[in-house]
């Protein structure tokens, strides 16, 4: 079989064309090789600067949770130490609260007998008062000196009346002081 030279060229053509696609299709297929190959290279790096970083956050957290387990045992040992004190503080405590409470109501026990000594004092005083007053007519008067009115100083010395000295006055007639 014989082609014509239009033949020939046609197949030629083709054959080129062929060439030229598989060649196409060989680079293609390399060009994305290569893309994909730099994106896996990157996802790759990625995942390495990644693990790196997540190693060294997990070194860090160790670390810290060393030194958090001794703090601890360290607060442990404190704790330890201080219970015991902590037990005879309330103790203590507990004590002085009670002794507290019998003050007080010690405290108020005096408060009322105080309260009642000055009330009987008051009373004590004021009758003292009126007795000296009521006496001082009789002792310090003479009956004379009842029917002129007469006043007459008089003063209390040593639980004693004294009469004519003093600034205490009293009304022979009527009786009435100024005490």
């Amino acid at each position: 079989m014989q082609f014509s030279t239009e033949n020939k060229k046609k197949i030629t053509f083709l054959a080129v064309i062929v060439i030229l696609a598989a060649f196409a299709y060989s680079l293609s297929l390399s060009f994305t090789g290569y893309i994909s190959m730099n994106s896996i290279e990157k996802k790759l790096n990625d995942a390495e600067k990644l693990l790196n970083e997540t190693q060294l956050f997990l070194s860090n957290a160790r670390e810290d949770l060393e030194n958090a387990e001794n703090s601890v045992r360290s607060c442990e040992n404190s704790l330890s130490v201080l219970n015991p004190q902590l037990a005879e503080c309330s103790l203590d405590i507990l004590s002085a609260r009670a002794t507290a409470e019998k003050c007080q109501e010690e405290s108020a026990s005096c408060e009322s007998n105080l309260t009642t000594a000055r009330s009987q004092y008051a009373e004590a005083l004021s009758n003292y008062k009126l007795l000296a007053a009521s006496s001082a007519a009789s002792i310090c008067c003479s009956f004379n000196d009842f029917q002129q009115a007469s006043v007459k100083s008089w003063k209390i010395d040593n639980s004693k009346i004294v009469c004519n000295a003093g600034n205490l006055t009293v009304n022979c007639r009527t009786g009435e002081t100024n005490i």
